[in-house]
């Protein structure tokens, strides 16, 4: 369901989307939307499990840097009760690494990255890339740059 108003989008959603067309009806604003998903990789049988099988083996190391990540970050903000609250909450929102996908996704919501750097890696239609560059906003903000 999306209602949208002159001043709020207000979006209830499992999947993502495009919006193609808005217009306003009944005092409401509504959309047509095009269902988003990541690129799917080739068809042919061998080279999807061998896809496959890299993807997995990229996350499973992604979700083992993130839970050391995330125990560096607690560590960090044991004198900070909302930080350490905050990270508690993100640690057990952790998607198993079974779903490569939605682990992506979760993982681009721990750096504390600028808006439109958080929705270009979003954005991204590729889930391997979207890993690994979440992996470099957490690398770069266990250096010191920026750590939620």
């Amino acid at each position: 369901m999306i209602l949208l108003s002159s001043e709020i989008l207000q979006i209830e959603s499992r999947r993502r989307f495009c919006i193609l067309e808005s217009w306003d009806q009944d005092g409401y604003r509504v959309a047509e939307v095009e269902w988003v998903q990541d690129h799917q990789p080739a068809r042919s049988e061998e080279k999807v499990q061998v896809c496959w099988f890299e993807l997995q083996e990229l996350t499973n190391s992604a979700a083992e840097y993130t839970r050391s990540w995330l125990q560096k970050a607690r560590e960090a903000a044991r004198q900070d009760r909302r930080r350490l609250e905050k990270l508690l909450n993100v640690e057990a929102m952790m998607p198993v690494p079974l779903d490569p996908e939605r682990f992506s996704f979760w993982l681009a919501t721990l750096s504390d990255r600028r808006p439109h750097e958080r929705l270009e890696l979003l954005r991204l239609r590729d889930t391997a890339e979207r890993i690994s560059r979440g992996l470099v906003f957490l690398k770069a903000a266990e250096q010191g740059c920026r750590m939620q």
